[in-house]
């Protein structure tokens, strides 16, 4: 999501998780996977993101709820479909950098803790 000079960014991702996924976390469930913001393209953008994760137990019922599910804000014009699926299979649909590296920067916390 977007987050302007004004927004706090764990705010941004709380909402961004609920309206991206249906799911409803907490501040203290959001996981800082790098400290401060990384920058896309610098020398060329001055934009910059932050990564985070959150990591939540539940059943297998529950988690089935979310396969295939369509998501997004409609007047934000996004369209989201999330996929229940094993880590090496998400790691082949994801088709941009960022998701990448979201994906890189959450092995690599995994591995320190």
């Amino acid at each position: 999501g977007m987050c302007d000079n004004e927004s706090d960014p764990f705010k941004v991702a709380v909402k961004e998780v609920e309206e991206e996924t249906g799911l409803q976390i907490s501040e203290n469930q959001i996981i800082h996977l790098h400290k401060g913001k990384l920058y896309n393209s610098p020398g060329l953008l001055d934009e910059a993101g932050y990564f985070f994760a959150c990591e939540v137990e539940m059943s297998g019922e529950e988690i089935k709820q979310f396969h295939d599910k369509t998501m997004g804000e409609e007047h934000e014009h996004e369209y989201i479909q999330t996929v229940i699926c094993p880590f090496e299979e998400a790691l082949s649909l994801i088709k941009n950098a960022n998701g990448l590296l979201s994906i890189m920067l959450y092995q690599d916390y995994c591995n320190k803790n």
